[in-house]
């Protein structure tokens, strides 16, 4: 059984429409939630930071 978190913080984001259309095509694709699936991508890439700052490669 998964263990639930609870989540108490709330983040605004403003975004084009066409980019919240491909978001949500995406998160539909993988069959979560638009939440889930853009935090899972955010905080893949913030994981990545220190590292890709670290050898020079900001992007």
């Amino acid at each position: 059984m998964t263990a639930r978190i609870t989540r108490t913080e709330k983040l605004d984001l403003r975004l084009t429409g066409e980019a919240k259309h491909t978001l949500a095509a995406a998160a539909q694709a993988q069959r979560r939630s638009l939440s889930e699936c853009v935090l899972e991508s955010a905080l893949g890439r913030a994981e990545e930071a220190p590292e890709r700052l670290s050898k020079g490669l900001a992007r």
